[in-house]
């Protein structure tokens, strides 16, 4: 086995009279063989947070071995850590022996920004009667490890019916949420006249008596 680089090789003949003769010639051993670059990451997929247009991604350094056992350096065109913009990344790794021979290899990160989704229906608004809430949501797509920026769900005011009372009082007594007389949801289920203190308004059409509205006991059956 010759080691890497030039060896002089040397052979001598004597005769019995001493008479002796060299021949020499030499022997270049060449390193034609490129190291090889271990442990190279798979492709990796990252996702940004709240919106922003990078991510950093780490991942396990490689490592290199060559035939000659002699040094060798290996460089990356990106760092484990960086920050990396949404889209596709080629990141290569570069490993070059002590003869110059050269390897590379490569692998892909590519960066995904989360996005919203469309917002949901309203939900129905959460009373029976005047102000109340009604919501709606979303969902944030391609999320992965990553997060969309904002709020999954949001919620607005509602009203309904806005001519009758949370309480279900109604009468001149019980103005309603646009400031009117207050009128009752149901039929008047009693002809005893507590719907507004006096008894035309337990005979309008849409009017009740509030004890039941209460579940109090009314007198006749609702």
């Amino acid at each position: 086995m010759f080691p890497l680089g030039l060896t002089i090789v040397k052979y001598t003949s004597m005769d019995s009279a001493g008479n002796f003769v060299e021949e020499i010639f030499s022997v270049t051993v060449k390193d034609n063989e490129s190291p090889i670059i271990h442990n190279i990451p798979s492709d990796i997929t990252a996702y940004t947070l709240d919106g922003a247009p990078t991510a950093s991604v780490t991942w396990t350094e490689p490592y290199v071995i060559d035939n000659s056992g002699l040094p060798t350096t290996l460089v990356s065109s990106h760092n484990s850590g960086t920050l990396f913009a949404v889209g596709t990344t080629t990141v290569t790794y570069t490993a070059t022996d002590s003869a110059d021979n050269i390897a590379t290899a490569d692998f892909g990160i590519t960066v995904i920004q989360p996005f919203w989704g469309t917002w949901g229906s309203w939900s129905d608004c959460n009373t029976e009667c005047g102000w109340g809430t009604q919501t709606r949501t979303r969902t944030c797509e391609m999320q992965g490890t990553g997060s969309c920026p904002g709020s999954a769900s949001e919620s607005t005011s509602c009203i309904l019916r806005d001519w009758c009372r949370a309480d279900g009082r109604c009468g001149p007594s019980y103005p309603s949420v646009n400031g009117q007389e207050g009128r009752c949801i149901a039929m008047c289920c009693s002809t005893v006249a507590w719907c507004g203190q006096t008894s035309t308004h337990c005979s309008f059409q849409l009017h009740r008596d509030y004890r039941c509205c209460t579940g109090l006991t009314c007198p006749g059956p609702c």
